[in-house]
């Protein structure tokens, strides 16, 4: 349930112009955010995607502009989190 909640919250109106591929790994990202519960580092998104840091750090900015995630802490050990307005979002569909 929360898989589909993401996978609705992210593509329903937020991400129109990716293609799917993406629209998947962000999906990826924004569920291994959720798995972790207290946040995620760019690797453990790496580790989690299978994508590379370049590619990782793509989808986190995409995520960040649209406000489903945001970065907290320094920048060598801060981790990314879902905003209060992805919550919300997420928490409706499920």
């Amino acid at each position: 349930a929360v898989n589909d909640a993401v996978n609705d919250a992210v593509k329903n109106g937020e991400i129109d112009a990716v293609s799917d591929a993406v629209s998947d790994a962000l999906i990826d990202a924004v569920n291994t955010i959720i798995k972790l519960n207290d946040g995620a580092s760019i690797k453990e998104v790496m580790d989690a995607t299978g994508k590379s840091n370049a590619t990782v750090k793509r989808y986190l900015q995409v995520l960040r502009e649209i406000n489903f995630i945001e970065f907290k802490g320094s920048a060598k050990t801060g981790r990314y989190y879902l905003t209060n307005q992805a919550e919300k979002k997420i928490r409706r569909k499920i």
